[in-house]
């Protein structure tokens, strides 16, 4: 939103509730938040289409006539880019309502606490992968050393390896 020109606190202001309504459309629709959030921006930059999962749709019709209600067109001049995202997010406010605080009204809900217990996991599998890393990298630094080794002890000794498999399966038929 920053490069349309819309100032600081408007910027704030819509980033603040398309978070939050990332959340209710998450609580609302059952899908991870990343993708409500990700639907939410697309529609801001004219991708209106991952919008339709979630109900809201919005063609150049509609955004022309939320520019004309809110005042920003005058006559038959286009939109600017501007225009378009303030009456984007008007239309997807407007379209939203229902969805609107569902994360507080169902918080206590089995989908939600699911949704958080996962979260909670992933989270907590993130900071043991970041604190697993050096000694993972190290791990396989060393069998990258070691697997051309044993390549080339198992070329050189295919005889050897041949006769202790012929050997384990005579054990194994024994029953020994």
């Amino acid at each position: 939103l920053a490069p349309l020109g819309l100032g600081d606190a408007a910027v704030g202001d819509m980033s603040a509730q398309l978070t939050k309504l990332a959340v209710d459309l998450s609580s609302f629709h059952n899908v991870a938040e990343e993708d409500a959030l990700a639907a939410l921006r697309s529609g801001l930059t004219g991708e209106t289409e991952p919008l339709k999962r979630f109900g809201i749709v919005i063609n150049q019709a509609a955004l022309e006539a939320k520019a004309l209600a809110l005042g920003m067109k005058k006559g038959k001049a286009g939109l600017t880019a501007q225009q378009k995202a303030v009456a984007t997010y008007a239309l997807i406010m407007e379209k939203t309502a229902d969805a609107q605080g569902d994360a507080v009204r169902t918080g206590g809900g089995f989908a939600n606490q699911l949704r958080r217990l996962k979260d909670g996991f992933y989270d907590a599998a993130t900071v043991a992968g970041q604190a697993l890393l050096p000694a993972v990298t190290s791990l396989l630094s060393s069998i990258n050393v070691f697997v051309p080794k044993l390549t080339e002890w198992a070329q050189k000794n295919q005889s050897l390896i041949t006769t202790g498999f012929a050997v384990a399966g005579v054990v194994a038929a024994l029953g020994v």
